[in-house]
């Protein structure tokens, strides 16, 4: 999978159904999900749920940090690494 298509499919994923009641908002690759509030503790579950189910890879509860889920840039860095195909 490249980086571009994974990025499209986190952005796509949190833009439906994170930001869903935002109607005609849209998150930028390198915004910060976090401090900005766009994503807050039950948005990081869904979107490990997403991960896990459309990437097939669990992400364990030490990766859980700001580092890894501060933007879709900084996500797809971090799965990059960990997820194939």
């Amino acid at each position: 999978m490249t980086k571009g298509s994974m990025e499209d499919l986190l952005l796509e994923f949190l833009e439906q159904e994170i930001l869903d009641d935002l109607e005609g908002e849209s998150i930028g690759r390198d915004e910060d999900l976090l401090q900005s509030g766009l994503v807050d503790s039950i948005g990081m579950v869904r979107l490990a749920g997403f991960i896990e189910e459309r990437f097939n890879y669990k992400v364990p509860p030490e990766d859980f940090i700001l580092e890894n889920f501060q933007s879709v840039a900084a996500l797809c860095g971090y799965l990059g690494s960990k997820v194939s195909g």
